[in-house]
């Protein structure tokens, strides 16, 4: 009989035969939480393994790392899951059937840790800021001001926001920088009414905003640094708020907070899967027509995904995918603006 099988009478795991070998003491055949004897590696009544951790703290991390970040093929069978068929997964996995997939937030962790992790190999910023010089007929939608130069022509400073730039991309030369600041002192600090202490301190405070966007536009690696530090921490908070607005619209036996949370999680690992060739693709297309695509992308899979899950008619899975994609857009916007001014404070 082979030392993987299992024998009767006082005998141990293959985890400690295996550390047997290595000179480490043997296990005990019962189990180290209930004291129910062990068969096999795990206990049938709790389910703990039959293993301490009697071991080096790197042997420990590397066993935490492969556990959280395990690929094998059931990370291939969800992957497939999720792309091939939309809501699947959520519905499989709901419905019990879970051993064959990855679980949703190891998987979700997975994604995210790939997406970051080919951010900073490619150098790739997720938002920079970039005033620059136009002409003020052109870009009527953008946030824009007019100021005269000294020659007398009138130029416009755009504020563009840029997704997902290159490093190599994201120039912003000294010269636009003093022009920026120009624009402030002679349009702001010039007008502020000297007699008027509150106007003086507002007008002093909007130079030190543009002072720190300035900085930011300048080099927007400190920030992006510190963006990325907030955003996993912005995730946890829109995902359960995605499950929470599904709920809204589809709700049932089958359409539980559990369902809708496993459904959120995976509607985000494949808005991770979404920005990893959104960073790919924004080397060769315009930003702008990126973050189109990739918004368009994600409503049509969550739209796709519901209806897959819940299998509710077109029309109220329709109504409940606009629904929650607005709200959660609009959260959306309106979190990543303050975590920006929070990186902007904290690397300025």
């Amino acid at each position: 009989m082979s030392e993987t099988d299992v024998l009767e009478d006082g005998a141990v795991t293959e985890t400690a035969l295996d550390r047997n070998k290595a000179g480490k003491a043997d296990l005990p055949s019962d189990c180290f939480a209930c004291g129910a004897d062990v068969v096999g590696t795990f206990c049938y009544n709790c389910g703990q393994k039959n293993d301490d951790c009697r071991r080096s703290i790197l042997s420990l991390g590397g066993e935490t790392l492969t556990g959280v970040f395990s690929i094998d093929s059931k990370f291939f069978r969800t992957l497939g899951a999720m792309i091939a068929r939309p809501g699947h997964y959520v519905r499989e996995y709901g419905d019990g059937r879970r051993s064959v997939f990855t679980p949703p937030i190891r998987f979700f962790l997975v994604i995210s840790f790939v997406f970051f992790t080919i951010m900073a190999l490619t150098d790739t910023y997720f938002l920079t800021l970039k005033p620059r010089l136009a002409d003020p007929t052109e870009d009527a939608g953008q946030i824009a001001a007019m100021f005269e130069t000294e020659s007398g022509e009138i130029q416009t400073v755009n504020f563009d926001f840029l997704f997902l730039t290159r490093a190599s991309e994201a120039e912003y030369t000294a010269k636009e920088a003093e022009i920026f600041v120009n624009f402030i002192n002679e349009r702001v600090l010039s007008d502020a009414d000297e007699t008027d202490e509150e106007d003086v301190a507002v007008a002093q405070q909007v130079s030190s905003i543009a002072d720190r966007i300035n900085e930011v536009a300048l080099n927007p690696k400190p920030f992006n640094i510190a963006l990325n530090s907030w955003l996993p921490r912005l995730m946890f908070v829109m995902a359960p708020l995605m499950a929470v607005l599904g709920l809204v619209f589809v709700r049932g036996k089958d359409a539980l907070v559990y369902d809708h949370l496993i459904l959120s999680l995976n509607v985000h690992a494949v808005m991770f899967l979404a920005l990893i060739v959104a960073v790919f693709a924004a080397s060769l297309l315009p930003g702008s027509i990126v973050s189109l695509v990739f918004v368009m992308v994600l409503f049509v899979y969550y739209l796709l995904t519901l209806k897959g899950a819940f299998k509710r008619g077109w029309v109220k899975t329709f109504s409940a995918s606009i629904f929650v994609f607005l709200v959660y857009a609009i959260v959306m916007f309106a979190s990543l603006m303050t975590v920006s001014i929070i990186a902007i404070r904290d690397t300025t």
